[in-house]
């Protein structure tokens, strides 16, 4: 069985307070003033959970990943280049840590990805 919740937030300490909600120990930080919205699509089916992530700043993530999960993200579009684990990426690149390891992305304005 598979359940779909969606979630939008204007400020980026709501993602920090949801992301240790499920379970994360995630920082978001928004790096450029403006105002901020980020929306949040997450598919959970069985033990498989899919997350779309789409944010109108540039954002830094920074933390610590579950022990129990081993992160893919797939970067579908941004505006420029982003770093994630002190190495530069492109929208279009495929991203990927193993559990418990320390988070540090630095996300480009307009980042649109989907993680796993």
């Amino acid at each position: 069985m598979s359940a779909t919740e969606r979630f939008t937030a204007d400020d980026p300490d709501q993602l920090s307070e949801e992301s240790r909600n499920e379970g994360w120990e995630l920082d978001y930080v928004q790096l450029e003033a403006g105002s901020f919205r980020g929306d949040f699509t997450r598919t959970s089916l069985n033990q498989l959970s899919l997350t779309r992530e789409c944010y109108a700043r540039r954002m830094e993530l920074v933390g610590t990943i579950r022990s129990d999960v081993f992160p893919l993200v797939f970067t579908l579009s941004g505006r420029g280049p982003g770093r994630f684990l002190s190495q530069s990426f492109e929208p279009g690149d495929l991203l990927h840590m193993d559990g418990g390891d320390e988070c540090d992305l630095d996300e480009p304005e307009g980042l649109d990805f989907i993680g796993k």
